[in-house]
């Protein structure tokens, strides 16, 4: 294990605990009923999983910083676990749509907006981190770095939204919007 632990590079420690644990709650939540676990433990397992999902980038990304790693490369590591998440949840869509719509799904507003809300909570870890260095790292007291380009894509697609409501009366991002663009593309 000490071998493994040396191979794996520090910034990168953090995001593989979480990750792990993802998975870990993922079989417990999808398989416990066969391994004749009660629903109870299947539920608990279920919140750590959402608990992993939406939190763990944050965690992951405080965890790649206080290892050292510059906030482009924390930003990163911390989407590791959103971005397989998602590749999780398109691969399902495809298996149930078909391969174009499948993808088409995948694009629909609630990921765009999780996206958004993951790059958020990372904007507030990298705040609280901030403070954290600010007030006690000595090393740190002079430095003051911005953690406003975190929350540019959650605006991004709020903006897109209202702009479609203001202009054509629908949302474009999500349910309206998302199968007015389904009957073009596919029926």
């Amino acid at each position: 294990m000490r071998k493994l632990n040396n191979l794996i590079q520090p910034h990168w420690h953090m995001a593989l605990y979480v990750y792990s644990t993802a998975v870990i709650m993922t079989i417990i939540y999808d398989f416990g009923g066969h391994l004749g676990l009660s629903v109870i433990y299947r539920n608990y397992a279920g919140v750590l999983l959402f608990t992993c999902i939406m939190l763990g980038a944050g965690v992951s990304y405080a965890g790649a910083r206080l290892a050292g790693a510059l906030p482009l490369r924390a930003t990163k590591i911390g989407l590791l676990l959103p971005l397989l998440w998602y590749l999780k949840e398109l691969w399902m869509a495809i298996k149930i749509y078909g391969f174009g719509a499948g993808i088409y799904t995948g694009l629909q507003g609630f990921y765009l907006y999780y996206f958004g809300l993951i790059f958020m909570v990372m904007g507030v870890f990298h705040l609280c981190l901030e403070c954290y260095q600010k007030t006690f790292v000595k090393r740190y007291k002079a430095m003051w770095r911005c953690s406003a380009y975190f929350f540019v894509p959650l605006l991004l697609f709020l903006g897109i939204e209202v702009l479609g409501w203001f202009f054509l009366g629908i949302d474009i991002l999500f349910f309206r919007g998302f199968l007015e663009g389904y009957r073009l593309i596919f029926m």
